[in-house]
């Protein structure tokens, strides 16, 4: 459905790295309810059989009902409850005893006895400082539906995940960390690339088969002595009108966008690479000298790079 768009996601999602880990399995049986405090990070329930309603605690009262293929996505990590029907008293998830087993995560069990469900839940964080940018256009919580196309991949990689917690092995096994990346990756392309008229930014640009081809150029070979005209020929159109296009969908011009996530890119080799010298940072980002890199780099961020990376405070960079 979203052909090109979907791919350009992709490759930005990879540079933005994203690190999962699998929480728990929980096998519930009507009635159930149990509450988590929340977590850094975002939280996902991926339902595999049965069914639930997962609603945010405090004074939010959102809620979405989950079906099997389908996942829960608590973008922030809030305090939220996950049960059978939403009348019910919870029970903290932390009450919860573990099954004991050979898997390699968590199994937890509760419930009165009815309908069963199985949950995998997990947690993921996008370790980029321009990641931020992203998670702030996630609603607090949000379905993603498995039905339709995705059904298949949705439900094989669900019962992958299933799978994999009942093989014996050390916590966060290796199947189970890349298939859940997988999976998150998938999430976010599907819900981001299904926004509208609501979608803005570089998320508009996605839309666009051309102007999404030279972002995912711009994420992943920031290095790259970029112009205007280099990506327009890229991506197949004239300057005149790659310029016209990026500027009206994107919100600003490629050179003012390519700069920002040059920048974006280099405070992550700050705070990652302690010891990579600074004219490589700069080679790295498209910069050939180290002091016209040190000067752009204060320009976006008020602090020169020995200073960001004594500080390594991500929240330093505009987003």
């Amino acid at each position: 459905m979203f052909g090109g768009e979907m791919e350009a996601l992709g490759e930005i999602l990879r540079v933005l790295r994203i690190s999962t880990s699998i929480i728990s399995n929980g096998n519930f049986s009507a009635p159930w309810s149990v509450s988590t405090r929340g977590a850094t990070g975002a939280i996902f329930h991926a339902v595999i059989s049965g069914g639930c309603f997962v609603r945010l605690t405090g004074g939010r009262r959102t809620k979405v009902e989950a079906r099997p293929g389908d996942v829960a996505l608590v973008s922030r990590g809030d305090p939220h409850v996950t049960c059978s029907d939403l009348s019910l008293s919870p029970v903290p998830v932390t009450s919860l005893q573990p099954v004991a087993g050979p898997g390699a995560v968590a199994r937890v069990e509760g419930g009165g006895g009815g309908e069963q469900t199985e949950i995998i839940c997990g947690s993921f964080e996008l370790d980029h400082p321009a990641a931020r940018q992203l998670l702030e256009m996630l609603p607090d919580l949000v379905l993603i539906p498995g039905g339709g196309e995705r059904s298949r991949w949705f439900s094989a990689t669900l019962q992958l995940l299933a799978a994999d917690q009942g093989r014996p092995g050390l916590p966060g096994s290796v199947v189970t960390t890349r298939v859940a990346e997988a999976l998150v990756a998938h999430l976010l392309q599907v819900h981001f690339m299904s926004l509208s008229s609501e979608a803005a930014g570089w998320l508009a640009g996605l839309k666009d088969e051309r102007i999404g081809r030279a972002l995912a150029l711009i994420h992943t070979e920031p290095g790259t002595r970029w112009s205007a005209e280099g990506l327009a020929e890229r991506v197949g159109m004239s300057r005149a009108s790659f310029f016209s296009r990026f500027c009206a969908l994107v919100g600003e011009p490629p050179v003012k966008y390519l700069t920002r996530w040059r920048m974006s890119t280099a405070a992550d080799l700050l705070r990652r690479e302690p010891d990579l010298p600074l004219v490589r940072v700069a080679g790295r980002v498209g910069y050939r000298s180290e002091e016209a890199f040190g000067r752009a780099f204060r320009r976006a961020t008020g602090l020169t790079p020995r200073e960001f990376r004594a500080t390594s405070d991500i929240h330093a960079l505009p987003a």
